[in-house]
């Protein structure tokens, strides 16, 4: 299995089994990178650890995953999902029409 199968994998799972998602009016670039800076502490082994966003356009908006994906282990460090009625224009250039973007 490839590491973006396991990625979209794990994704299927978080969604089915989430319990908290949280909600906004609209999505900020800013919120996102925050998230990421503060879980650098998270992993022993952040050389192989990829960040990651998917991005879903649903009826009410969208549905933002937020993780950091180990590709050493093939598990996620941690995760979020966050459905929203906007997204501002930073989210939107950088998925530019691509729902799963991996930042290295």
């Amino acid at each position: 299995m490839t590491m973006l199968e396991n990625i979209r994998r794990w994704v299927n799972d978080l969604i089915a089994a989430a319990r908290d998602i949280l909600s906004a009016d609209t999505l900020y670039w800013e919120d996102l990178v925050e998230w990421f800076r503060s879980k650098n502490h998270l992993s022993q082994s952040i050389e192989n650890d990829i960040a990651f966003t998917m991005l879903e356009q649903t009826d009410q908006g969208y549905r933002l995953v937020q993780g950091i994906f180990n590709k050493a282990t093939e598990e996620l460090v941690d995760g979020r999902i966050i459905e929203c009625e906007k997204i501002d224009e930073e989210i939107r250039d950088v998925h530019d029409g691509q729902e799963l973007v991996i930042y290295e």
